[in-house]
């Protein structure tokens, strides 16, 4: 309970700092989570017990994923190559710490997911503050067509 409430609190007091900050592209944020998730849980029995080769395909595989959705949706800039970098580094610390600490299946994870939601969240604040704008990005206006 303590993680939703905190999640929903940060949620929203992040998003009335952001709703006045500008910044050029940044990317999804579902997609390094999802992509992390799914390949932890379904590679997990094809890559057997070790860890390094499933840290390397879930953090690598998310990377990869956002690196390449930044490119075909041409939002591909150093402040998203950043900020893709960075939330794939909170996820491989996450599964690292995760990894060390818990030895069996009865232990509790809502800890580690507590941290991976406070980690994202100082780094998305982070790099906001560092490459966020408050006045808009100027948008040149089209060309007219030659008659």
């Amino acid at each position: 309970m303590f993680l939703l409430a905190y999640a929903l609190g940060s949620g929203v007091l992040l998003g009335a700092g952001f709703n006045s900050t500008y910044f050029y592209s940044e990317p999804l944020t579902f997609l390094t989570p999802l992509v992390v998730s799914l390949v932890f849980a379904y590679g997990a029995p094809a890559l057997g017990s070790a860890r390094p080769n499933l840290l390397g395909a879930s953090v690598g595989g998310a990377l990869g994923l956002t690196l390449i959705a930044g490119l075909l949706t041409g939002a591909l800039s150093v402040s998203y190559v950043l900020l893709s970098l960075l939330y794939a580094g909170a996820a491989c610390l996450t599964l690292m710490t995760l990894f060390k600490f818990v030895k069996s299946d009865s232990e509790s994870t809502h800890l580690y997911m507590l941290g991976y939601i406070v980690a994202y969240f100082y780094v998305k604040a982070l790099t906001f503050f560092v490459m966020g704008s408050y006045e808009p990005y100027a948008v040149e206006a089209p060309a007219e067509p030659r008659k």
